[in-house]
């Protein structure tokens, strides 16, 4: 997938577009950051600006977890401002670490109730499949 860089925070994320597959693609390196609302509302906002569909969030590197209230706000917040925004599914990457997963599998059951499909899968490169099914539905 051919991305293009669209904002960068060290040693925070990194978030990239991919036109082919419509995704604004997030790779968290840590959550210690003061305002991961801020970080989350801007990927999303870029990826709309640039007609992504997919959002997808890769924590495949994390070891932690967002802290309470942090994790609170992402479950409750973040599928409506993705299905406000026009995306159409949500695609978490998934870490190795249990404790980083059972994080990303809540958010993304909280997606399926805002009309979004949640896909779940180990790499980014994964996400090209992935996109063929969500763009073909939405066609």
């Amino acid at each position: 997938m051919p991305e293009t860089p669209v904002f960068d925070l060290p040693g925070i994320c990194a978030v990239t577009y991919d036109a082919a597959t419509r995704a604004a693609i997030i790779r968290w390196e840590s959550f210690r950051t003061p305002d991961v609302q801020d970080v989350v509302r801007r990927h999303i906002r870029e990826g709309q600006t640039r007609g992504a569909r997919i959002c997808v969030v890769d924590v495949s590197q994390i070891r932690g977890v967002l802290d309470p209230a942090d994790a609170a706000w992402v479950e409750q917040n973040t599928p409506g401002l993705l299905t406000a925004a026009g995306y159409d599914a949500i695609v978490n990457v998934l870490p190795s670490s249990a404790i980083t997963k059972m994080g990303a599998d809540r958010w993304g059951r909280a997606a399926l109730g805002h009309g979004l499909t949640a896909y779940s899968c180990s790499s980014v490169a994964e996400v090209a499949g992935i996109a063929r099914d969500v763009l073909g539905k939405a066609a």
